[in-house]
């Protein structure tokens, strides 16, 4: 299934269900997640791969803070959860937050 593809039937689950604003942000956020899979030539949800993923965060990591790391991040969560496609490794990634914060507590 093509990534666009996925991106959109999920939208329309959260335009019938949620308030426009829910819409727009995942719209957004989604719509920034599809921007980089396009510009590093990942069309479909098969040439998703953990590697993918780390580098997509990395990206994120040069102009995002990283509370909204944890919003995109969030929103491929449930967007895979909700259409029940499996991918492991999207689903053990922690919050940026949350590492920062056991690394701190380390030193």
């Amino acid at each position: 299934m093509k990534i666009q593809e996925l991106v959109n039937n999920y939208l329309m689950e959260i335009k019938l269900r949620y308030a426009k604003g829910t819409h727009r942000f995942y719209q957004s956020h989604l719509g920034h997640f599809v921007n980089y899979a396009n510009d590093n030539q990942i069309t479909t949800i098969e040439d998703l791969n953990s590697e993918f993923i780390v580098d997509y965060i990395y990206h994120m990591k040069e102009t995002c803070q990283n509370v909204t790391i944890n919003k995109n991040i969030g929103c491929l969560k449930r967007m895979y959860n909700y259409m029940e496609i499996d991918f492991p490794y999207l689903q053990q990634i922690k919050n940026c937050v949350n590492a920062l914060k056991r690394l701190k507590l380390l030193k």
